[in-house]
């Protein structure tokens, strides 16, 4: 099927002298680069729709090939986004109405047009359905734009009654979008709320100016529809006409405990070892430094353990790099059954363990905890159905015997070795 180049706007008239009396009458306004085709059967007009690139359709529906309501039927089914222009006889002007009902965008009486009123009638169909053809992609755009959001957007209109509710705001609230129209707004934020400090949402307040407002953001109580209170920041703000009455509201709601969540959560990766979840070496040092201070003050002493697997690299490389890490998370769990709650157990990395006993009131206590581990490393491991069994070695450093700082209890590396 060849494509057409330009864009027209299709004639579908069987009476040549009309044709050509339409045609001149068009081709004197030309606009935007646009064609006028002259096509004398409705089924031909049809193919060339299918062809596309038609801006618009002006149809006679008294064609003996094509007549009355079913001639637009036809050119409606296959352009169903191409604007009509009815031409009609005055007998058959009941008709013409019925095509304007059943969304021909008007039409005009044969008997009764002018080169002027032609012109006019064809220029503000294409206009009105380039207009509308905006107003669609703009709400399409919108429409995407919630549905992308990652914060809940809620719209009301007027009257405060929700018109639309993304998906960040379904989830947000507990009400589905369907289930929320026609609700008041002030219902779906849960108006309710028992905290009467921190009222839920509230409407935005007015600002100055007739055609924009300043988005009212503040923090709030949200208590969502099975009932748990959430503490959520709102932004919220009027949309206006043009002549500046209001038309709606548009609130966007904030989750606060999920960004505190998501904060925490990132400072825990930032601090621990993705593999064993254990303090990474960052937070060892930091925890090591905080304990010294403590130490000093109070006259006590504390041990640095570093342990490390023996052989550790050829079980990666024999059994593979699943298998090591499967092992070295069951080392990190059997570390920490052998300390106290008090005292903190790290990875540096690879096979290198770090264990902090904070308080120890002789260095042999920490030899003591050194030799529990060594033995409960000792033991078979059962992963993936095969028997595994390693070795390890523990170095010790103490305060203040061995350094009176974090970074010389760590390069020191234990002096002494169990």
């Amino acid at each position: 099927m060849n494509q057409p180049k330009n864009e027209c706007v299709l004639l579908i008239e069987c009476q040549p002298a009309d044709a050509r009396l339409i045609t001149n009458a068009l081709k004197s306004d030309v606009q935007d680069g646009l064609q006028v085709e002259s096509i004398k059967k409705l089924s031909d007009g049809v193919d060339r729709i299918h062809k596309g690139r038609v801006r618009g359709v002006i149809v006679d529906i008294e064609m003996p090939n094509g007549r009355g309501v079913e001639a637009f039927a036809r050119l409606r089914a296959a352009a169903p986004h191409v604007p009509i222009l009815i031409l009609s006889g005055l007998e058959n002007e009941n008709v013409a109405r019925q095509a304007v009902d059943c969304g021909a965008q008007d039409y005009l009486l044969k008997s009764n047009f002018d080169h002027f009123r032609l012109r006019r009638a064809v220029r503000l169909m294409i206009e009105r359905h380039a207009t509308e053809e905006k107003a669609y992609f703009q709400q399409r755009c919108a429409e995407v734009t919630l549905a992308c959001s990652g914060d809940a957007v809620i719209i009301s209109d007027s009257s405060q009654q929700v018109t639309h509710l993304n998906a960040p705001a379904e989830l947000l609230t507990g009400w589905s979008h369907a289930e929320a129209r026609g609700h008041s707004l002030n219902e779906i934020l849960g108006d309710a709320a028992c905290d009467k400090q921190a009222t839920s949402a509230p409407a935005p307040s007015i600002a100055s100016g007739p055609h924009g407002d300043t988005p009212c953001a503040e923090t709030a109580i949200l208590l969502r529809r099975d009932g748990v209170q959430l503490n959520i920041k709102t932004c919220s703000g009027y949309i206006r006409d043009r002549d500046g009455n209001v038309t709606g509201t548009v609130a966007v709601l904030h989750d606060l405990g999920a960004v505190r969540k998501q904060t925490l959560e990132l400072s825990h990766a930032a601090q621990h070892d993705f593999l064993t979840g254990l303090p990474n070496r960052s937070l060892v040092n930091d925890r090591i430094t905080q304990a010294i201070s403590f130490a000093e003050r109070y006259t006590k002493q504390l041990a640095v353990m570093f342990v490390d697997l023996d052989l550790f690299k050829r079980i990666n490389d024999s059994l593979g790099h699943a298998m090591g890490d499967k092992l070295l998370q069951q080392v990190a769990t059997r570390i920490v059954a052998c300390v106290r709650r008090s005292d903190t157990v790290g990875r540096n990395g690879g096979d290198e363990f770090v264990v902090l006993l904070s308080q120890v009131g002789h260095e042999e206590d920490a030899v003591f905890i050194a030799r529990k581990i060594l033995s409960s490393l000792a033991a078979p491991y059962l992963i993936d159905q095969k028997q595994l069994q390693i070795n390890a070695s523990i170095g010790v450093s103490t305060y203040p015997g061995d350094g009176t700082d974090s970074e010389t209890l760590i390069k020191s590396r234990g002096h002494r070795h169990v």
